[in-house]
């Protein structure tokens, strides 16, 4: 359905954020209207309606035995990570069955991991985490972006993986186990080194296909339990035993991140801080705070925030002994990293060694920082584009590197700043996004704001009134482009004043405290919304936007171009959630309770859909499911492990095939004041993370 919510550029290149008064057009049809597609025999039922061609394609199984799909254990996210669910193609898609394992796979039936693969007859799902010989409880933590490396942990007082790598820890009765899942379904245990072992440490970070594997000794950071086993040595260049350490595994061995500058081994603890995508840069700080704890502790009191570069130089980023640090991220390829400092924002570029002021407002609060690093979004309550903005409000503005200038966007909401918990909210970045340790509400999605790569276009959550439609108070999403520029709502309904409800980027906790069905994400699985080109918003609503979506429930939406389309059903019995969505906008998934397809056979226990451009499939002949060893395919080698035999477990029910990925490399220039490394600039492809700086940004 077709519905444009426009503004009104002003002047002297300020924003128009006047909303324009169309309304439903008198062509508006029961479809949208669009050529004959390709895939036209495919879109059956409700598929007809859907906008680009798309069709409704069912990527969990027909049938899950009662357990309903969601993407994480929401008790517990040791080894947690901002993830991608759905791969760059779209040939994979990550979920977890809670509630016990799919029919016919031999899962432990406690939050088992799955990956959807698509082939030429529907989605096949496989089991990707230990079986129920291997351990009693499996908890899996972030996966990385091609879907091929993951983390788990496991315990209990049986399985095979729990004997052979468990540590008993009080006070907890059973034994616990950090693992990492390969390629081709092998476990090894993420602490392990030439000097020794550590089979409880704690995964921060797993670059694409694995190139970068970060975690830290000491299995404390990841929850605070300091019963647990000491630290392990585990290189001739680590700290001693009993000191925290940051380490990288990589193809070519295992590394040591936490060093000084100059190769110098501390003799105190380093916490790990954030990572570029690549994982060409780390973060860490050192000496840490003692205790460590989950989310971005200040760095203050003389400690100092390092940058590791490609596990050969480390380089200081901010001394505390100035004021409190709090990192802040590292752009995508690992070009600047980002720190806050006295209220202020700054970026650093490690090469050039040199750092750039973005903000000297001594009360800067960040909000987005784009994928390359270009674009900075953040709020203050001062005026610092001239006369625009207001003196002591919430002021958002965007600071753009190609002009080294800032702009005033809007006056947002002060309820925008803080929230209940588990609410997103606006300046939640260094909280949320750039955290070096996530939780349930700590991560990613935690943060009310998505760019895309380059900065040009922010969605955003906002209470505040920023055009003239009237939504009382209730959350609205906006639009800032800023090529041309413009403020647009696309949530508002022109048709329905003021706003009866809310509208969301996704949801991480149940809606109005709705606990009669569980939200499939928790914060370390942001979605995607913005695409690449800046020109589709995917977004939710519990308003009815268009005339199809009468369910009276939460819906999910697409924007594109000033029209608006409806994903879900809109006749759904329960709320609708978006999943994921390919950075291209060519796959957006959903969890509905719908019978989308005649073989869905889930009901009220929900399945995940994909509303994919081009694609649909004849139900004839589409599978039905995972059915055991059926499903699985022969075992690959594991690539880039340096692992002996005996430290390695391969289930049934975890072997699958492993994507390869060709990478070309490029190499930067050094800067001319200041020769350092040659840092390989990387496969831009590569370094995809819904768009967002992400981990860790």
């Amino acid at each position: 359905m077709n519905m444009e919510l426009a503004a009104v550029r002003r002047p002297s290149f300020m924003i128009g954020i006047a909303l324009c008064s169309a309304l439903f057009s008198s062509a508006v049809m029961a479809r949208p209207a669009h050529a004959a597609c390709a895939n036209e025999a495919l879109r059956i039922g409700a598929s007809v309606a859907l906008p680009d061609c798309r069709a409704y394609e069912l990527v969990t199984p027909a049938n899950t035995g009662g357990s309903r799909p969601v993407a994480a254990n929401f008790t517990d996210t040791k080894g947690g990570f901002d993830s991608a669910l759905v791969s760059t193609g779209a040939d994979s898609v990550i979920f977890n069955a809670i509630g016990g394992a799919l029919p016919n796979t031999p899962g432990t039936g406690r939050t088992d991991r799955y990956e959807a693969t698509r082939g030429p007859a529907g989605w096949i799902s496989n089991l990707i985490g230990p079986t129920s010989s291997q351990a009693e409880f499996n908890f899996p933590g972030g996966i990385d972006s091609t879907h091929s490396y993951g983390f788990f942990e496991v315990d209990g007082q049986g399985g095979s993986l729990v004997e052979a790598f468990g540590v008993e820890t009080e006070p907890f009765a059973g034994k616990e186990a950090s693992l990492l899942w390969g390629p081709a379904g092998q476990f090894t245990p993420l602490g392990e080194g030439p000097l020794g072992v550590e089979n409880l440490s704690c995964g921060d970070y797993i670059a694409p296909d694995g190139e970068h594997i970060i975690f830290e000794s000491g299995y404390q950071v990841c929850n605070g339990n300091h019963l647990t086993p000491p630290p392990v040595r585990l290189r001739e260049d680590s700290p001693p035993p009993e000191v925290h350490a940051v380490y990288d595994r990589t193809p070519s061995g295992l590394h040591t991140v936490s060093l000084l500058p100059g190769d110098v081994t501390p003799t105190t603890d380093s916490a790990f801080e954030g990572s570029s995508v690549d994982g060409s840069v780390t973060l860490f700080v050192n000496p840490t705070a003692t205790p460590i704890e989950i989310g971005v502790p200040p760095i203050e009191n003389g400690a100092i925030l390092y940058a590791r570069l490609n596990d050969a130089e480390t380089v200081e980023v901010a001394n505390s002994e100035a004021g409190t640090v709090t990192p802040a991220g590292v752009s995508q390829n690992g070009e600047y990293v980002f720190y806050m400092q006295n209220g202020n924002i700054y970026a650093f570029d490690p090469v050039a060694d040199e750092h750039t002021t973005i903000v000297e407002s001594e009360d800067a609060e960040l909000v987005n920082i784009s994928a390359d690093g270009s674009h900075v979004y953040f709020v203050s309550h001062k005026q610092l584009d001239g006369s625009n903005g207001k003196l002591g409000a919430p002021n958002l503005y965007v600071w753009t590197r190609s002009t080294e200038t800032t702009r005033f966007i809007a006056v947002v909401s002060e309820g925008d700043l803080s929230g209940g918990a588990g609410e997103p909210f606006l300046t939640d970045w260094t909280a949320g996004p750039a955290a070096a340790l996530k939780a349930q509400f700590i991560g990613g999605a935690s943060e009310a704001s998505r760019t895309n790569p380059t900065g040009t276009a922010l969605a955003f959550e906002s209470r505040g009134e920023l055009t003239s439609y009237e939504n009382d108070g209730h959350v609205e999403v906006y639009l800032y482009q800023a090529e041309p520029e413009s403020l647009i709502c696309l949530s508002c309904n022109p048709n329905v004043k003021p706003a009866a409800a809310n509208a969301s980027l996704q949801s991480i906790r149940p809606n109005g405290g709705d606990t009669s069905t569980t939200v499939p994400l928790t914060a370390i699985y942001p979605t995607a919304n913005v695409t690449n080109d800046g020109k589709m918003v995917l977004f939710q609503s519990e308003e009815s936007l268009v005339p199809m979506d009468n369910d009276g429930l939460q819906d999910v939406y697409e924007w594109k171009d000033g029209s608006l389309f409806l994903i879900s059903s809109g006749q759904s019995q329960q709320n609708d959630y978006l999943y994921a969505n390919t950075t291209t906008g060519s796959d957006v998934l959903f969890l509905t309770g719908d019978g989308l397809v005649p073989r869905d056979e889930n009901g009220g226990n929900g399945a995940i859909y994909d509303a994919r451009v081009g694609g649909g499939f004849a139900e004839s002949s589409s599978s039905t499911g995972c059915s055991g060893e059926a499903c699985q395919g022969p075992p690959s080698v594991i690539p880039g492990l340096s692992t002996p035999a005996s430290s390695t477990f391969t289930g049934a029910g975890n072997v699958r095939h492993h994507r390869k990925h060709h990478r070309h490399r490029k190499h930067r220039r050094h800067h001319k004041h200041r020769k350092r490394y040659h840092r390989p600039e990387g496969d831009r492809n590569q370094a995809r993370r819904y768009g967002n700086l992400r981990e860790g940004m």
